[in-house]
């Protein structure tokens, strides 16, 4: 899933556009809080003005001089759609002198309960040393809370909140706190015992005026701190997740050997070639993780850790002989990542020679499937190597049975390592076919490698590796690496 950048200090930029701007503007923004909804966009008038923002990104102010105009948000749909956009807000505003809207895209799309929150305010100063604030609650399924902003050393039970029981999609007026560093965090209603939320050291740009929307959390540990924050500041948005969060981390042996593989999060003072013993129910004071013997083709459960640079360290299985290969490994608070290992070790080798890969986590989305391929087969690039200057790998995704003398690829030029990302796909059936073109004889048709059929669905999200035989060779196989409970 996609996760919401943390940030140990976060520096909330200057707020409130207008105010420089000529005395006749108002201003408005949006920011995207749904948790699966698509891509979203800002129109006034039928033009776009603020393009394709992703869940939990916000808008900067956009100026515009007193009148009315038609304000329309869509979502952005993939590109094979007819349309491509659909429009899940429309209304004429008229915008005053010194207006400022808030537009705030919360709920589901796949319940059907997306909402857009307006939220009024107007262009004011701000006292020295201050901070005008404004908190709603964005965090569709998530319960009531109390919000604090207090000193970053302050014992929340001997504070006053800054908001009480604020319920889903209600906001606060505007408040004026102290500016500079605090901390802010959110308890279930009247009981500051039960923590929901709590940020690191945040800094409060004096003089700003700030909205902070309170949106779902999609980490790892959102089951027992279910929310995070994003500031909009006038000027675009800021994210902060709890100074708790942790980063997801699996492993994915895509190394085509007869042996298994052993692997390690170590502190970065580790002997980096050493080989270690592999015993998950020993405590290392320098080891965090320890994945043993996994086969060819073995897909790993996410494990919760502390976010940090690691030196991750793979050896083969019971193999005293050859030694082991490090690299560093940095895991980002709140995302999930998955470290694809890759490449052979020779029968002769005396040192792992295994190269990664790592893709990150996306987030269900309800108007789309997903679809990333990575191609790890070294078989395939042996196939293209007698003549590289004009063999290609190209992959296709048809209708089932489709002859591909009918038909362009959809991604070329793959190699051992690529990685085409997330392409958002219409939910369907299709077949899915990697082939060799002669780009010296485009009429020809292309050498088929590997075909299959697979089935992709609105909130699904597929990632499949192209992978050998063991032993490098063909025939050449899909890999489902997918946390989806229906992968192809």
């Amino acid at each position: 899933m996609v996760r919401i950048a943390c940030l140990a200090v976060l520096a909330v930029l200057v707020g409130g556009c207008i105010d420089k701007q000529s005395a006749n503007n108002g201003a408005i923004r949006f920011l995207n809080a749904s948790p699966d909804a698509p891509r979203i966009s800002l129109l006034v008038d039928e033009v776009v003005k603020a393009a394709g923002y992703d869940y939990g990104a916000g808008s900067p102010f956009l100026a515009l001089g007193a009148d009315t105009y038609q304000v329309k948000i869509n979502e952005l749909l993939p590109t094979a759609a007819n349309p491509d956009t659909q429009t899940i807000f429309t209304k004429d505003l008229d915008l005053g002198v010194n207006a400022e809207w808030s537009y705030i895209v919360v709920g589901e799309d796949a319940a059907n309960s997306l909402d857009v929150l307006q939220i009024s305010t107007k262009t004011t100063g701000v006292p020295t040393s201050m901070v005008q604030l404004q908190f709603v609650h964005a965090a569709v399924g998530e319960p009531a809370f109390d919000a604090y902003v207090t000193a970053p050393d302050a014992v929340i039970a001997a504070s006053t909140p800054f908001a009480s029981g604020l319920a889903y999609k209600a906001w606060t007026p505007q408040k004026t706190v102290t500016g500079g560093n605090v901390k802010i965090v959110l308890t279930a209603p009247g009981d500051p015992s039960t923590v929901l939320f709590e940020s690191n050291t945040l800094f409060l740009a004096l003089e700003t005026s700030q909205l902070i929307a309170v949106v779902p959390d999609l980490g790892i540990n959102a089951d027992v701190r279910p929310f995070a924050l994003v500031f909009l500041s006038g000027f675009g948005s800021g994210t902060a997740l709890d100074k708790n969060s942790q980063s997801g981390f699996r492993v994915v042996n895509a190394s085509a050997g007869t042996y298994q593989l052993d692997t390690f999060l170590n502190a970065s003072t580790v002997d980096n070639t050493a080989r270690q013993v592999c015993d998950p129910s020993t405590t290392e004071e320098t080891t965090f993780l320890e994945l043993c013997a996994i086969p060819f083709t073995s897909v790993g459960t996410f494990n919760a850790v502390a976010p940090g640079t690691y030196e991750l360290k793979v050896q083969e299985t019971g193999n005293a002989a050859v030694t082991a290969a490090s690299f560093v490994s940095t895991l980002a608070s709140g995302a999930s990542s998955t470290t694809i290992l890759m490449g052979l070790i020779p029968d002769t080798a005396t040192t792992t020679g295994i190269s990664l890969h790592t893709v990150i986590s996306g987030r269900p989305i309800a108007t789309e499937a997903q679809l990333r391929l990575v191609d790890v087969s070294q078989a395939a690039d042996k196939a293209i190597a007698g003549d590289p200057a004009t063999d290609r790998l190209e992959v296709y995704l048809t209708a089932p049975g489709a002859s591909l003398a009918d038909e362009e690829p959809d991604y070329t030029g793959l190699r051992f390592g690529s990685d085409t990302g997330y392409v958002p796909e219409l939910a369907g059936n299709y077949q899915l076919t990697l082939a060799i073109a002669d780009t010296a004889t485009p009429d020809a048709l292309p050498q088929v490698l590997l075909t299959q059929e697979v089935a992709l669905a609105d909130n699904g999200i597929y990632t499949l590796l192209i992978a050998d035989s063991v032993g490098g060779v063909m025939p050449l196989q899909y890999l489902s690496i997918d946390d989806d409970p229906t992968p192809p």
